[in-house]
C-alpha cells in the first residue's frame, strides 16, 4: 500500500498533484501522466504541463491523505528509484 512514508519507493504516474512554492510553476495541479528522469508531465485541463522536478514542490493525493514532497527527491529515472530505499 502507497503510504506518504513509502512514496520515494513507488510510481507516481496516475496521482493527482499540485504544485506549491514553485517559482512559475506554482498552482498547476493535474494528473500525472509521464515520469522522466529530470521532468514530471501533468495533464492540467486539456493541457499537458512539462515540469523540471528540480524546480518544483509538490502535493501528491493519495487514496488515504496528501504528500508533500521536494521534486528533488524525485531526480533519477522512475525504474531507478523504485528499487532505492526511501530516506
Amino acid at each position: 500500500m502507497i503510504t506518504c512514508d513509502n512514496l520515494i519507493s513507488h510510481e507516481i504516474v496516475g496521482l493527482f498533484a499540485r504544485t506549491f512554492d514553485s517559482g512559475p510553476y506554482t498552482g498547476l495541479s493535474g494528473q500525472v501522466v509521464r515520469e522522466t528522469r529530470n521532468m514530471i508531465t501533468i495533464r492540467s485541463g486539456e493541457a499537458l504541463k512539462n515540469l523540471p522536478k528540480n524546480s518544483i514542490n509538490l502535493k501528491l493525493t493519495l487514496p488515504s491523505c496528501g504528500c508533500f514532497i521536494s521534486g528533488n527527491s524525485l531526480i533519477g529515472r522512475p525504474e531507478d528509484r523504485i528499487v532505492r530505499k526511501s530516506l
